[in-house]
């Protein structure tokens, strides 16, 4: 078995680059350094040769200040920028499985085929009247964006390992901390500051997911509107009040309410989808994850719409910890590293 060198987790975002990076103690991951470090808007659009050596000036320093040792990375890529599916084909041999994705996925991708790289996994298989059918997770990432990372992590002098979907990031992470799940079908809704992800996993391997383009910056955006205050007082009674509609006379609930109706909206919309296309067992669980989840009440409200548990997901519940980093994690944000924690157990499940 080759040995897997060490390597980061990176996580690209619009308003910084967030990393971790583990040390393998047999099954158990170590966390070893984790930080983040602010981007310049607009930068990630940016594919000029100055836009590539930013950014790469950018990730230096993300790895400086993140304490980060190794020079192997493994990096996500927004869901919102691939295409993904869930295709299902009559049974063929592992030879022909390829060619029979890439007929399917034809007519469900806006570019050529030339233009992306395409990576599936079988999430299960199916007997319908005598024949056997397999449900594959296929996603096809643009070409031209790939090269564009590339180009940044070796402007770094980082060895980029892999490229992979922040749902597969994100998916790793929840059956990591909490196994117990390991086998069943859950939902993740991921909610960060300019999109919310909403995915859907069986067994360990995602087999769906979408991309809402409603955040938590629209949630701080609509309170500082509503009660007059800056941007940052907003963030503050996001976080303390929330959809407490016992606190600062319910004026904080109310202005969050229709954002999150909008959210609850599409979550709901995936869960008919779930049972009228994909079936099962039922969804056991619902875990949130990003920077967002930290709304105040945000559980109990998606629990109440929804009529299923929800766990406001612990990014490192089942990680052993380098004692030397407990001051650092009291003053990050561990909810908004759901991603590159999850890019950095790459390879231990």
């Amino acid at each position: 078995m080759a040995v897997i060198p060490d390597f980061f987790g990176l996580n690209l975002g619009h308003f910084s680059i967030k990393l971790a990076e583990i040390k393998r103690v047999g099954t158990k991951a170590r966390l070893e350094a984790i930080g983040s470090t602010p981007t310049s808007v607009g930068l990630l659009n940016n594919d000029s040769d100055a836009g590539v050596k930013s950014l790469a000036n950018e990730i230096n320093k993300a790895c400086r200040n993140s304490g980060i040792k190794s020079r192997n990375c493994v990096m996500s890529v927004p869901e919102s920028a691939v295409f993904s599916r869930l295709i299902t084909l009559p049974k063929v041999t592992d030879k022909e499985v390829g060619e029979a994705i890439q007929w399917a996925l034809k007519p469900l991708v806006p570019l050529g085929l030339e233009e992306v790289n395409v990576s599936f996994l079988e999430i299960d298989q199916k007997v319908i009247d005598g024949n056997t059918f397999s449900n594959w997770y296929v996603v096809a990432a643009p070409k031209e964006l790939i090269q564009r990372y590339q180009l940044s992590m070796e402007a770094a002098g980082v060895n980029l390992l892999a490229v992979e979907t922040e749902s597969l990031a994100l998916t790793r992470m929840v059956v990591y901390n909490y196994p117990q799940f390991a086998k069943k079908d859950i939902m993740i809704v991921d909610m960060g500051a300019e999109n919310t992800n909403v995915i859907l996993s069986r067994n360990g391997v995602v087999m769906f997911s979408q991309t809402i383009s409603t955040g938590s910056n629209a949630i701080t955006k609509v309170i500082s509107s509503d009660l007059g205050v800056d941007m940052v007082q907003a963030e503050k009674y996001k976080i303390t009040y929330g959809l407490d509609t016992t606190q600062a006379e319910g004026k904080v609930a109310k202005s969050v309410e229709p954002i999150l109706q909008i959210i609850s909206a599409e979550i709901l919309r995936t869960l008919s989808y779930y049972k009228e296309k994909i079936g099962g067992t039922g969804i056991s669980e619902v875990f949130v994850s990003g920077g967002g989840s930290d709304l105040l009440k945000f559980n109990e409200y998606l629990q109440a719409k929804l009529n299923i548990g929800v766990i406001n997901s612990n990014p490192i519940a089942n990680f052993e910890q380098d004692p030397m980093l407990g001051q650092k994690l009291q003053n990050v944000h561990l909810s908004s590293f759901n991603v590159s924690l999850g890019l950095a157990l790459k390879g231990l499940l």
